[in-house]
């Protein structure tokens, strides 16, 4: 019954939210050195826009448990997006963004399938070290990109963890 007087929140906004948190904080202070995680001169937006690409991938798959209801998390990941948009042009429509995306959350879905291994995300850590930092195994800085990029992912499902159960405490989500 208190739920009926709480403020209303619509699920977009709780999106908003979360790429509020999460730019300037988390995508934008990890591509603005890259040469200090990847040892290369790199472009900040690009490498910036591919942090934003998979943090929507995290947000997307920290939704499923959190969020159930398939046109609620459609709306918080539409919230993220436009407001991603708003930062690096085309983001929501650009064809990359999706395919990308899909990438990622296989990758991650194939990791959590095979709980036996020792390493977390042992498949998606290195996919994301090679596209966002053009890095492979071998390169000098191969261990430190791993441990910046996991730590990321860490960031950004923890963040999404939070937010929602901030919101559902505080807000009436609609």
């Amino acid at each position: 019954m208190l739920n009926l007087f709480r403020r209303k929140m619509p699920y977009e906004e709780l999106g908003y939210g979360f790429a509020d948190a999460l730019l300037p904080s988390a995508v934008e202070q990890l591509a603005a050195s890259p040469t200090d995680w990847t040892g290369k001169h790199l472009d900040t937006q690009g490498v910036g826009r591919e942090l934003a690409i998979l943090a929507l991938a995290m947000l997307q798959m920290s939704l499923i448990d959190t969020v159930p209801q398939e046109y609620a998390s459609s709306r918080v990941l539409g919230g993220f997006m436009q407001r991603v948009t708003e930062r690096y042009t085309n983001f929501a429509f650009d064809p990359t963004t999706s395919a990308v995306g899909m990438q990622y959350i296989q990758a991650a879905a194939n990791d959590l399938r095979n709980k036996q291994k020792t390493e977390s995300f042992p498949t998606l850590v290195p996919r994301a070290v090679a596209r966002i930092a053009g890095l492979t195994k071998g390169d000098e800085y191969w261990p430190l990109a791993t441990e910046c990029i996991y730590s990321f992912i860490q960031l950004v499902l923890q963040t999404a963890a939070q937010a929602v159960a901030v919101a559902k405490a505080n807000t009436r989500l609609v």
